[in-house]
């Protein structure tokens, strides 16, 4: 892990093997997809098993980074800004789960696809034009992410670009 503040970098080296996140990430995928488009009552039997998971990840991932591990490099910082490598890419971070709250009742979190992103939401900018929200789902891999794209545009009283539109003429248009 590298710890990026305004004033330092520091790296901490965690101890989970990355073949043990990866798996608990796949019975994690494996407990949401039972029990998705299910009965409420699937979902609520499921819930021990998914937290018991989300709190395992956190252990691993960010539970070195809160103790003297890694010097509680947390400490002090109510915002997060994660960029995952790899397939923690597909981590849903805000939902680990310390064993009292999930990752986003405890900090303000934003999960970026790369660190070269960061120089891009340093200096808040003043909103010029309509909020655009995207949504693709890679043939299917993401499969919520074209609804949830429409929700925020929504929200955000915004245009939504959805799977075949999102081209990068569109997106500079």
């Amino acid at each position: 892990v590298f710890a990026v503040t305004r004033d330092t970098i520091r790296a901490c080296r965690l101890p989970a093997d990355l073949d043990q996140v990866h798996q608990l990430m796949q019975r994690l995928q494996l407990n949401l997809r039972a029990a998705a488009g299910r009965e409420p009552s699937v979902a609520v039997a499921l819930l021990p098993n998914a937290t018991g998971l989300l709190q395992k990840l956190h252990s691993v991932l960010l539970g070195p980074l809160q103790a003297s591990d890694c010097g509680h490099l947390l400490e002090g910082y109510p915002q997060l800004i994660i960029v995952p490598h790899g397939r923690l890419h597909y981590l849903p971070f805000q939902a680990l789960h310390d064993g009292e709250q999930y990752l986003t009742e405890r900090y303000e979190i934003s999960v970026l696809p790369g660190a070269s992103l960061l120089r891009h939401i340093a200096t808040p900018r003043a909103q010029h034009g309509p909020s655009l929200a995207v949504g693709y789902s890679y043939e299917g891999a993401l499969p919520h992410a074209p609804a949830e794209a429409g929700a925020v545009a929504a929200l955000l009283h915004g245009d939504a670009l959805l799977e075949e539109e999102t081209t990068s003429q569109r997106l500079r248009e």
